[in-house]
């Protein structure tokens, strides 16, 4: 999770083998650090800042040594550290949420408009449709979309028509590539 990602880079392998009540006064340190100090809290790049710069403070006066080598090591007691700060001050970690929920409210949909010149079935459902200028795009049918109830029994039927297409850009699995590639998701189709 990436808002942990600070938390990684700051804290030693050795504390791992803390025990709970000092990995709860960790955070809890880290908690009142920040929560003193007058951050913008809706502010992510600062927060991060005073993140830091508490993290460093509590672990230091709860006696773990910090050692930047190991960072598998640093990378989970960040996160352990960080799951229990969120229950002791959920404000710190608004600056993360509210950039969430603006980056998937930012969507871009596109439109484009072309004859379909093949539907291919394989993992998905693809719909490939030509502009005009020869420009090809793939467009993949994962879901329900404003038009798809025609073509439901037979996409077939929608080679050589000319169609708007909406779609936007997502990411998806991909088991033959083990990773996530951009697709075209269509998001709504009408006859031209």
């Amino acid at each position: 999770m990436r808002y942990f990602l600070l938390f990684q880079l700051l804290i030693s392998a050795s504390a791992i083998a803390q025990s709970d009540d000092q990995l709860e006064k960790i955070a809890q340190g880290t908690c009142d650090c920040i929560n003193q100090k007058n951050t913008d809290l809706t502010n992510k790049s600062q927060t991060e800042m005073a993140l830091g710069l508490c993290i460093l403070n509590a672990a230091k006066d709860g006696g773990l040594a910090l050692d930047f080598a190991n960072t598998k090591a640093m990378e989970e007691l960040g996160k352990t550290v960080g799951i229990r700060m969120v229950t002791k001050c959920p404000n710190v970690f608004q600056s993360f949420i509210n950039e969430e929920e603006s980056d998937s409210a930012e969507q871009e949909y596109v439109d484009v408009t072309g004859k379909v010149r093949a539907i291919e079935f394989s993992d998905f459902t693809t719909i490939v449709l030509v502009e005009d200028s020869g420009k090809e795009h793939r467009l993949v049918w994962l879901h329900y979309f404003t038009g798809s109830d025609a073509f439901v029994d037979d996409p077939k039927l929608m080679i050589g028509k000319s169609f708007v297409v909406t779609y936007s850009l997502t990411e998806i699995y991909t088991p033959k590539q083990k990773s996530y590639l951009p697709y075209k998701q269509i998001s709504g189709l009408e006859v031209k």
